[in-house]
Order: structure tokens, then C-alpha cells, then sequence
């Protein structure tokens, strides 16, 4: 027991803590918004270096931080204050920034996972415009990037079962009398089709998934078309956990038009889906059909971006960043720290 104020209070001793079981009343946000709130303590001060914590909501190795109250290695306090919801790097498979602007067809993906592409028709320098983010594409409506290799990361059913994910880009929607893909591995040519996300002929959002072996299709549609003009889109797939998986798919997924969940209709035709096979198709970014090409988009696109989970609205609200977009990954993060370096006495 060290020096203390009151009636108790525990020397950690720079190796101890005190685990508190978490509680809605810990946080101070819905998400959406944040609450007000204090923070006060009591703390005998005795080192330097390191960051000492007083108390905190708070965990280093991953994403679930929200507010730590502390010390700085020169002894000044501070306040640190996170929105973990856009911390996706770990969950990113593929982001294709669509920011090249060269006398080549190269196309990076950001992600480590490197699924690099190439456009078709056109050096990048050529169909680069500006984007919500920086630059972007225009595809109008005769381009896409192919995606070199058709990697297995890329497909999200192995015939018996599927897994979640989520796909998500800044589109500029330009009304068309054929459905418009944003980005799929589907392939009417050689009938493997495996996941396709697009804009309907009648400007609804669509995802479609098949079961190739079968010929079985699952869809879900937007019910309310999309004005013309940029929207972020993005679609989620959750895997019925049960293992059962069936005509029914369609209803896992869930269709997000500039960072709110909208409205959808399901459906299916064709074989009983199963799951998604993993074929051999490779992803194209404006088109169907790596062989191909077909369904193309008519206008713009920018920041396409695969994930290997089920984004929760929180994340798909900071990717939309209030219509701003975002190429950024990790947490955002605020702080606030003292103008004092505090010496040993008691705060």
C-alpha cells in the first residue's frame, strides 16, 4: 500500500492493474455520436519514461480502444480519444485506390496482399479524373482493370461453405440501359460465376451470388433507385453460422447506399445455392468477364475496397466520412496533453 487520499488506494508497483468488467456505461458514444464525460484520479507520481496509464478503456494490439487516461514519457498528462470504427486494415483483402495517372496499364492494389491489376483498353493516364479521393477512374462504359491473378483470397465459397465479406467503392452513377459492374469475379463466357456487384439496368444497387456448379443465383436489390451522381455503395454477405446455406442467401445481405443500410429485395432462380464455388475467374474493377469483358460501368470509380468480414455500420459510416471518403485504414485518433510535467507529488 502506498501514500493514498482517503481511506485506501493500491501501489501498482509499475507491474499490477486492475481488470473492471466492461459496461455500456463505460462508453460515452452510440457510434454516432459522443457524450460527455470526466475523468479524475488520485496518482502518486514516481517515474519517468514509458507511458504510465491511470485508467483506460483501451487495448494496444487491436482495435477496441476508445479513451485512455495517462502519463507521457516526460511525465505530462494526457487524454487520448479513438474512433476505432475505421481500424480495417486486418480485414482489408484488396484495396484498389484507383490513383495512377501513367503512361502504363499498371494498377496497384494498397493492400500487402498485392492483387495488382491491368487496365484494358487504356494507359491510366488517359481514364485518370478527379475522384472523391484524390484521382479516380472513368470507365466509360468500354474500360476495366483485370486483376492478374485469380487469387483463391478473392473467393469467399469453397462449394460446401461460404465465408463473410464485404465490398465497397465511390461511384458516380450514370443512368445506362445495361447493368453496370463496379467489381466481380463472374463470368458469363465460361459460366463461372462466383459474386457480382453492380449497378441494376434500372440504376438499383445489386449483389449476386451463384453457386456455379448448380447454376444457382441469389441476389438482393436495392428498392429505391440511386440519383445520379457519387455515392458510396457497399454490400455485406454474413454466412448463415448454422452451416445451412440455401435459396435463402440473398436475405445475408445487406446493401449500405452512402453509409446507411437502405432497403433491398431478395431472390434467387436457378439450382439450389449451396454456397460459392472458387473458381477460376479473376476479379475485373468495371466489367464483367476477365475473357471477356462485358457489363461495363459508364462513368466513374474510385477507392474499391474488399473485406473478409462483415463491416459493421460504425465502419462503413467512417469509410463514407460524411460524404468525404477516406483511403485511411487505421483508427482516428485525437489527444489532448497538459502544458506541465508533473513532479513526484500527488495529482
Amino acid at each position: 500500500m502506498g501514500r493514498k487520499a482517503g481511506s485506501g488506494g493500491f501501489d501498482l508497483d509499475g507491474q499490477y492493474d486492475v481488470e473492471i468488467t466492461d459496461a455500456d456505461a463505460f462508453s460515452f458514444t452510440d457510434n454516432s455520436n459522443d457524450t460527455t464525460f470526466s475523468i479524475a484520479c488520485w496518482g502518486d507520481i514516481t517515474d519517468d519514461g514509458g507511458v504510465q496509464t491511470l485508467i483506460s478503456k483501451w487495448r494496444d494490439d487491436n482495435a477496441t480502444r476508445e479513451w485512455r487516461l495517462s502519463l507521457s514519457n516526460d511525465r505530462k498528462l494526457q487524454l487520448h480519444l479513438v474512433d476505432s470504427s475505421a481500424a480495417l486494415t486486418a480485414l482489408r483483402i484488396a484495396q484498389w485506390k484507383l490513383n495512377e495517372a501513367a503512361a502504363d496499364k499498371i494498377v496497384l492494389d494498397t493492400d500487402a496482399s498485392s492483387h495488382d491489376g491491368t487496365s484494358t483498353v487504356s494507359d491510366t493516364t488517359d481514364i485518370s479524373e478527379t475522384g472523391i479521393i484524390s484521382t479516380c477512374f472513368n470507365f466509360a462504359g468500354s474500360e476495366s482493370v483485370i486483376i492478374t491473378v485469380a487469387d483463391s483470397e478473392l473467393s469467399f465459397g469453397d462449394g460446401s461453405d461460404d465465408v463473410d465479406f464485404t465490398v465497397a467503392a465511390w461511384v458516380f452513377v450514370t443512368p445506362a440501359t445495361d447493368p453496370q459492374t463496379i467489381l466481380s469475379k463472374w463470368s458469363d463466357s465460361t459460366t463461372t460465376w462466383e459474386w457480382n456487384f453492380r449497378v441494376q439496368d434500372d440504376e438499383k444497387l445489386g449483389f449476386i451470388l451463384s453457386d456455379s456448379d448448380v447454376t444457382g443465383f441469389v441476389w438482393k436489390t436495392s428498392d429505391a433507385i440511386l440519383t445520379s451522381g457519387w455515392h458510396f455503395l457497399t454490400a455485406t454477405y454474413e454466412n448463415d453460422k448454422s452451416g445451412s446455406t440455401d435459396a435463402t442467401a440473398g436475405t445475408r445481405v445487406t446493401l449500405y447506399v452512402d453509409g446507411a443500410a437502405v432497403a433491398g429485395t431478395a431472390g434467387s432462380s436457378g439450382g439450389t445455392y449451396v454456397a460459392m464455388e472458387d473458381t477460376a475467374e479473376k476479379v475485373v474493377i468495371g466489367a464483367a468477364d476477365s475473357a471477356s469483358p462485358t457489363q461495363f460501368f459508364e462513368d466513374k470509380i474510385d477507392n474499391v475496397m474488399l473485406f473478409n468480414a462483415v463491416l459493421t455500420p460504425a465502419n462503413i459510416s467512417a469509410l463514407y466520412n460524411s460524404g468525404a471518403g477516406t483511403e485511411t485504414m487505421v483508427s482516428a485518433e485525437i489527444s489532448a496533453i497538459s502544458d506541465t510535467r508533473f513532479l513526484k507529488f500527488a495529482l
